[in-house]
């Protein structure tokens, strides 16, 4: 004779679940627009006051490169419904220069999302692309990976999204400390 766990979910509760979940994809239920973020995390870097001002210094005078983001990506970070698109402007630097550049960052802004903030990092020589998009607060919302051999990109974890976000804070505030002003 079996006992039920304790902790099992009763038949009728997840047979409910397993037909609305589908219900709502096919729907094409909005996700949250714009992204509600996780709690702080009190470890996760920040800029100073003097890097956020040369940041926004270098925004102004640079305006940055306006891009087209992936539909696939911009459903993973929850900035779109299927079929749309959205655009943001970008500011790319690097540690190498010219053609050689293997390490690529960006810095992001959206138009319609003014409060939102995209870190994005390219690594050349693996085909890999990390975003990590946060509130004004550099908390982190939602991340994502994706390799070059994959049709699209894939939610983080909150951990390696934090992780990743960290080291991306990291390196834009030393970029920042080390470069003039504009």
């Amino acid at each position: 004779m079996t006992r039920p766990h304790a902790h099992s979910i009763p038949h009728a509760l997840l047979l409910a679940l397993l037909l609305a979940v589908p219900t709502a994809l096919a729907s094409g239920m909005p996700p949250a627009a714009p992204p509600q973020t996780s709690a702080a995390n009190s470890a996760q870097p920040t800029f100073t006051d003097a890097e956020w001002t040369k940041l926004n210094l270098y925004w102004e005078k640079v305006a940055g490169e306006v891009v087209k983001m992936s539909p696939s990506a911009s459903q993973i970070l929850g900035l779109t419904k299927p079929g749309e698109t959205i655009t943001y402007r970008q500011i790319e630097d690097s540690d190498q220069n010219g053609k050689d550049k293997v390490h690529i960052h960006y810095y992001s802004r959206f138009d319609s999302y003014p409060n939102l903030l995209l870190f994005y990092y390219f690594d050349k020589s693996r085909g890999i692309d990390h975003g990590y998009l946060t509130d004004k607060n550099l908390h982190l919302i939602s991340s994502y990976v994706w390799a070059a051999t994959e049709d699209a990109p894939v939610a983080m974890g909150l951990q390696e999204g934090q992780s990743g976000l960290a080291a991306e804070i990291r390196w834009w505030a030393k970029d920042m400390d080390e470069s003039p002003n504009p």
